[in-house]
């Protein structure tokens, strides 16, 4: 069986003006990712993979130390692509996005094809790790369309519950491409 960890990055920095994968963790941000070793320290990572966001990669850093480790990009992990140009209300943008997952602007991408994105991505590891313990960091709406492709009652309410959590963790249990479990890890 492949366990897989996936946590969503820490606090985010919101106001300084850099491009959105260069956003790092805030100081709360930096001290959350210190954290997660010892509330993590009951599973032994064999692999850490990363969306390529700074914010990602920064949160996943301190568990890949501990472990002694590499943290490994994976383009393929990113957040959704979001062309912020012609959004007025980023709110009506994604209640918009979760009643129609193929809803998108120009440049960017629907859920539906960072769901598909992300799965793909996570069926391949499950196939090359099969006895594994893999860490992945991600992000909020990343994580919440694999947790909707494996359970279809995961909507946007539940998205809007994940969204202010960060850090935020969640095991998911594979035999195969089969998922056997899921549990949300309680993070003090």
């Amino acid at each position: 069986m492949t366990k897989i960890i996936f946590v969503r990055h820490a606090e985010k920095e919101k106001n300084i003006e850099v491009a959105d994968r260069e956003r790092p963790l805030t100081a709360a941000g930096i001290l959350a990712s210190e954290a997660l070793v010892q509330q993590l320290e009951a599973y032994c990572f064999d692999r850490i993979f990363s969306s390529p966001f700074k914010r990602a990669m920064d949160t996943v850093e301190p568990l890949a130390k501990a472990n002694k480790l590499n943290v490994e990009e994976v383009i393929a992990l990113q957040e959704r692509l979001v062309k912020r140009a012609g959004i007025e209300k980023p709110d009506d943008y994604v209640a918009r996005q979760w009643e129609d997952f193929n809803y998108k602007l120009a440049g960017g991408e629907s859920l539906n094809e960072v769901q598909k994105r992300l799965i793909d991505t996570i069926e391949q590891l499950v196939i090359a790790f099969p006895t594994e313990t893999v860490l992945i960091g991600t992000h909020g709406t990343a994580l919440a369309t694999i947790l909707n492709y494996y359970d279809e009652t995961f909507g946007i309410e539940q998205y809007k519950k994940l969204k202010p959590k960060m850090p935020y963790a969640v095991e998911m249990i594979f035999q195969g491409k089969k998922l056997i479990t899921t549990n949300v890890l309680k993070l003090s």
